[in-house]
């Protein structure tokens, strides 16, 4: 898919496009190497982490393709805001961490539970430490500055809806399962959901984060 994705980049004679395309494909490939040495190690934690990193990576890249296609032809001003610039890239950075946080997380979460696999879920909670504390605190400041960032761009002028609501409300979700994943014993079926709602919430900071950085142009 990724590689059909970069012979199509090649017809649009955009040499930034070609060259990102071309990263997804090399990447994508150094990305099914470092899975079977993640196997091959019996889950090594450090190799998921780096695992789990470069997903995100590639799935930054597909994205700034995606974005740099739609404005490819744009002649839109968009007005510039060096705070809501720096505030958007805090944001991304911050839930880039708060995503590798998770994933040690998940570690600590899967030798627990080889130790008490025979006793209930929520056992296995009781006995993460500050790294969980840490982990559950910085949702609660994501969930706020997603809400305040919003809130500024909005103020601003930007009439973006689809992102907006769109993170708004996979924010909230993800807030939403994160809460049952503590209450409810860690469910099975919520932990890929939470996995895929934290995917979905950094891809539309970073679509976010361009747009604020996009160069102001007028059409003539």
């Amino acid at each position: 898919f990724v590689f059909s994705m970069f012979l199509l980049a090649i017809k649009v004679k955009n040499k930034k496009i070609i060259v990102i395309s071309l990263l997804v494909v090399l990447f994508t490939g150094f990305q099914a190497w470092l899975g079977a040495k993640v196997v091959d190690s019996n889950l090594a934690p450090l190799k998921i982490t780096t695992h789990m990193a470069m997903a995100f990576v590639i799935l930054l890249m597909i994205v700034y393709i995606l974005y740099a296609l739609k404005n490819l032809n744009s002649k839109i001003v968009v007005k510039q805001d060096n705070l809501l610039k720096k505030a958007a890239l805090a944001l991304f950075v911050f839930t880039f961490f708060q995503m590798i946080v998770g994933t040690q997380v998940r570690q600590d979460i899967d030798r627990i539970s080889h130790q008490l696999s025979n006793q209930p879920r929520q056992t296995w909670i009781d006995e993460l430490g500050v790294l969980f504390m840490g982990h559950k605190n910085m949702a609660l400041i994501l969930t706020l500055g997603t809400f305040w960032l919003l809130h500024k761009m909005k103020k601003a002028g930007f009439d973006v809806k689809f992102p907006f609501n769109a993170l708004l409300g996979i924010t909230i979700t993800e807030f939403c399962v994160g809460l049952g994943l503590n209450f409810l014993g860690l469910p099975w079926f919520l932990q890929p959901i939470h996995l895929v709602l934290a995917g979905m919430i950094l891809s539309i900071q970073f679509y976010l984060f361009m747009l604020l950085n996009r160069k102001t142009t007028r059409s003539v």
